[in-house]
């Protein structure tokens, strides 16, 4: 490279010499070397570039940079068919072009460039990797556009075959003609071609004869690469030009499409393994896990309870001084029933927080609108009133309503009812008027909204028409002595202390209109010597009720695993509620800000009567353990039965009381209740004191407390039922026998749906009640009434049930209480029953 360099300067010096015309041809100095050579054949090579479409930015910058390099290139216009590659050679002999470049883009990511002598071959197919443009680089250098590069190959290429022919049809392509109209009599670049991995390597490379950063230094050649860059790998070769027979295939190649299906398959793979993972734990988590047991919170309030009414629907005609009233006609669209329970907080520690507790909406209307007219009852002073049935099924865990403070908020439940209607003859009135003017800003749709509040009280047992003894809880208490500030001198010993055993029996549920709480207190010794037991005695008992009641800024996380609450989208402030109270406001805008917050605040008082203390003196010398270490006689209990009075208010007051009845109200008892922010617990706090006769001369006396606590239940008992017995006579009407059961038997509370029917809709069969036994028909006349039935008999039992559902449905149809309006919806009558359901 240096010595063409070289002779290339010594030519240009000649140049210099004065004078005109040509210069002879024995002045100009030739190698020996030089004169042996034959007379070189003429380099008459021109190269075709063109693409497919569908090619990208980048391999359009590719085909630039190519068309800047190669001067002796001729580019065309896009090919408009990838299948029809025999129209190449075609082209490139009516461009006088003898070889050709073609880019092929394939789905616009893979390109593939075919280099091929045109035109009778052979063809080369590559695919293209790897592209850099000179752009992109922006590396230093800058080379003359049209100047003449030097071919710079890897001798790898002598080493097969493929190598050699890919190498001469390179050398045909990129290596520019000195004849070449566009190119320019220099050398500044060199293009080199490397194999590396069965892949040739494409780099450009300028010559700097002088260093950039000395410009008057010494001549030092160097090279600086200037792109662009590309890789190539060899697919096919083929002996015509762009087909033909195979002359060479790379066994090593893959295609770009199946490496990207081998890339999806390991991602795929990595997800099957997840997959399969999830599956294995989901089956271990399966087989541990235990079944249900029958009293679990799943089962014993999974029980839908019925909300069961009926919803009317009145149209009245407008009346008017100037014409008779016309026909109202309503088009009705939707009837839609929501059933919503919201609970609400309100303290100056946690602030305001609400939740909603369940949202119930039932469709009521078919999918096809229904035509309500009072055509012929115009001029009537009564509007026509549809009713509409409903059967709501509602959650048995919701808490009962509550009113909370001075501000009455808590817990409450309303029935909201919407009807979606159109009037039609507001659409058939042509007249003209102000409200025509109007008529196209107005919507035809039109809608009517009315509510019912829900009183929910939950009853702890179920009406029993016998009066029961109730059910008793057993506490096993471990004695612990109350901590005292006194030394261990005055103290009875550990050891004798533990081994004391106190059994605390209380009822399962204690009515709240009651007064009285029974307690049963059980002690006993156990393992204890002789010489213990005969030193302890018992002096005192003291009794105390409580009521702890709490508010929560947020509900417990075991709460909501426990309870089927709604998602957070249905809760506020995501959906505000439909009915929140006015201070909710003050906080929505931030007008309040509490100084001190606190995820709870509590209130504890006590439920004993102001006049009484709660503390019994026990009799003197009273050694109840005196007689536990005797080997003959059976282990025995020392029971102490006593009933504990308890008021429904209390009336007592402090400075702390004032502050807490603002936001939890009067001291009253409530029902011992669990809801999501607030929560009323009951505990009765027992306290027994005991004496220990010490050793010694002195005589001395030890004192212990042993104090616990005892969970109560306080809740609303429903009334008995009264047993009353209804004779059905033949061919009555079911309005005469509904009325004469609501007579007699008096407001009796509907059990819940699921007593009275299966889950598929069936009425449950009671078998407790034998088959009546079978008697002849007896002979009457027609005149005759029918035969009754005993009072004790099924049948009767059956009818007193059937004549209860009667009364029921009778009563939905009663519209005195009704008023005249154009379309109102109101008395949404609801009767409910939520009572703990009892299993056969």
């Amino acid at each position: 490279m240096a010595s063409v360099i070289k002779a290339q300067k010594a030519n240009a010096s000649k140049t210099d010499i004065k004078g005109k015309g040509k210069r002879r041809a024995d002045e100009m100095e030739v190698d020996e070397a030089a004169e042996i050579q034959p007379v070189r054949i003429k380099n008459k090579q021109r190269v075709l570039l063109l693409s497919s479409r569908g090619i990208t930015h980048r391999m359009r910058h590719l085909m630039n940079d190519l068309e800047a390099l190669l001067p002796h290139v001729k580019k065309d216009s896009k090919l408009d068919s990838k299948s029809q590659l025999n129209l190449l050679p075609e082209l490139a002999d009516l461009n006088n072009c003898n070889n050709t470049l073609y880019f092929e883009a394939r789905r616009h990511e893979d390109l593939y460039m075919w280099a091929a002598k045109t035109p009778n071959g052979p063809s080369i197919k590559l695919h293209v990797q790897n592209v850099h443009t000179m752009d992109e680089l922006k590396m230093t250098g800058n080379c003359l556009k049209g100047s003449r590069g030097l071919l710079s190959f890897d001798k790898a290429f002598d080493d097969s075959e493929w190598g050699k022919l890919t190498k001469e049809v390179f050398t045909q392509i990129f290596g520019v003609p000195s004849t070449s109209r566009r190119s320019k009599p220099f050398i500044d670049h060199i293009l080199t071609f490397s194999i590396l991995d069965s892949k040739i390597w494409f780099r450009n490379f300028q010559i700097m004869e002088k260093d950039p950063l000395q410009p008057n230094g010494p001549s030092q050649t160097t090279l600086v690469e200037i792109g662009p860059r590309f890789v190539l790998t060899p697919i096919r070769i083929f002996e015509g030009a762009f087909g033909g027979a195979t002359v060479f295939s790379n066994p090593e190649f893959v295609s770009p499409a199946a490496t990207r299906m081998a890339l999806k398959r390991e991602k795929g793979g990595k997800y099957n393994t997840r997959k399969d993972a999830e599956a294995e734990t989901q089956r271990r988590r399966e087989m541990r896990r235990r079944e249900e047991d029958e009293l679990a919170v799943s089962k014993v309030f999974a029980s839908a309870y019925s909300l069961s009414g009926h919803l009317s629907i009145a149209i009245s005609s407008p009346f008017s001084l100037f014409e008779s009233r016309r026909t109202a006609r309503l088009l009705l669209q939707s009837l839609t029933l929501t059933f919503e329970g919201q609970s609400e907080i309100f303290t100056p520690n946690t602030g305001y927080s609400s939740l909603r507790l369940c949202s119930v909406t039932r469709e009521l209307a078919p999918s096809v609108s229904i035509e309500l007219s009072n055509e012929g009852h115009e001029d009537s002073s009564e509007p026509c009133v549809w009713n509409v049935i409903f059967d709501l099924p509602i959650s048995g865990w919701l808490p009962a309503s509550t009113t909370i403070g001075i501000e009455e908020i808590g817990t409450r439940y309303t029935l909201y009812a919407t009807a979606k209607f159109t009037n039609i003859e507001e659409e058939q009135n042509n007249s003209w008027g102000f409200s025509t003017l109007c008529a196209p800003f107005r919507s035809r749709v039109k809608y009517a909204e009315a509510k019912k509040p829900i009183t929910l009280r939950r009853f702890i047992s179920a009406p029993k028409t016998e009066i029961a003894e109730l059910t008793t809880l057993n506490y096993l208490v471990n004695s612990t002595a109350s901590p005292k500030e006194q030394s261990d001198e005055g103290r009875i010993p550990a050891d004798v202390l533990s081994k004391i055993q106190v059994l605390a029996s209380v009822p399962e549920y204690v009515d709240v209109r009651s007064d009285v709480l029974p307690l049963t207190l059980r002690l006993r010794t156990k393992d204890l010597g002789e010489e213990h037991c005969k030193r302890i005695q018992l002096t005192e008992v003291h009794v105390d009720i409580t009521q702890q009641e709490k508010c929560r800024y947020r509900p417990l996380s075991t709460y909501l695993a426990r309870y089927p609450l709604p998602p957070q989208d249905m809760q506020p402030p995501n959906l505000p509620l439909r009915e929140s109270h006015p201070i909710s406001s003050v906080y929505d805008v931030g007008l309040y800000v509490s100084s001190e917050f606190s995820e709870s605040v509590f209130r504890t008082f006590s439920l004993l009567p102001s006049e009484e203390s709660g503390r019994y003196q026990l009799a003197s010398d009273n050694y109840v353990f005196a007689n536990d270490s005797l080997k003959d006689t059976p282990p025995t209990w020392y029971t102490m039965d006593t009933t504990v009075p308890f008021t429904h208010e209390n009336t007592t007051f402090s400075r702390d009381d004032y502050e807490t009845s603002e936001w939890a109200g009067a001291k009253n008892i409530r029902p011992t209740s669990h809801g999501p922010l607030y929560s009323v617990v009951h505990e009765a706090l027992v306290s027994l004191t005991c004496t220990y006769d010490m050793e010694g001369e002195d005589s001395k006396v030890g004192t212990e407390r042993l104090s616990f606590r005892i969970p109560i239940t306080f809740g609303h008992v429903a009334s008995n039922a009264p047993v009353t017995v209804i004779r059905c006579l033949g061919n009555f009407p079911a309005s005469q026998q509904a009325s004469s059961a609501s007579n007699e038997v008096g407001a009796v509370s509907l059990p819940a749906y699921s007593q009275l029917y299966d889950s598929n809709g069936d009425r449950k069969i009671d078998y407790s009640i034998p088959l009546p036994l079978y008697t002849p028909r007896l002979q009457t006349t027609s005149s005759q009434t029918s035969p009754t039935e005993p009072a004790d008999s099924p049948l009767v039992a059956e009818c007193f049930n059937m004549a209860n559902i009667n009364a029921y449905h009778n009563g939905l149809d009663d519209n005195s209480e009704k008023a005249q309006a154009a379309l109102l919806m109101r008395n949404v009558n609801a009767l409910q029953s939520l009572r703990r359901p009892t299993r056969p």
